[in-house]
């Protein structure tokens, strides 16, 4: 594996283990409500169009 294969994926479980852990922070309900509201922004905004993602 290449130095920079190994580098983008340290930091890539860095981000998402920094990310866990503030999510850790705060209370399941406005997790929840987060992932609901940005599946919602998501379904409104992508809504007609071909490559939402």
């Amino acid at each position: 594996m290449a130095a920079r294969t190994i580098v983008g994926a340290v930091a890539l479980l860095a981000l998402i283990g920094v990310a866990v852990y503030l999510l850790a922070q705060i209370p399941w309900e406005f997790t929840v409500a987060g992932v609901l509201a940005l599946a919602g922004i998501l379904l409104a905004v992508g809504h007609d169009a071909p490559d939402a993602l």
